[in-house]
């Protein structure tokens, strides 16, 4: 199965680097390993935003490269919003 990640996730791993987050930094390392980690042009945006220095700008943008850029297509906004009032209403 193919997993999504989110913005944080892969700030833990590239910016961070705290031990609070080595759990997740770890399942990262192992969805990159399998093959498995998604990412989608927003998340890739919010990943590369915030470089002033270009080299690492252009370092970053490099390894991402890696990642094919997942299309994102209308049902999947909808599925999003259904998740979202779903755990709004349970919780």
């Amino acid at each position: 199965m193919k997993v999504l990640v989110d913005t944080p996730i892969w700030f833990y791993a590239l910016r961070l680097h705290s031990i609070k987050y080595q759990s997740e930094i770890n399942e990262l390392t192992v969805l990159i390993r399998d093959q498995r980690a998604l990412i989608i042009g927003p998340i890739r945006q919010e990943i590369l935003s915030g470089y002033n220095d270009l080299q690492k700008y252009k370092n970053l943008k490099e390894k991402l490269f890696y990642f094919d850029n997942t299309a994102i297509i209308d049902d999947d906004y909808e599925l999003t919003a259904i998740f979202s009032n779903k755990c709004r209403i349970d919780t």
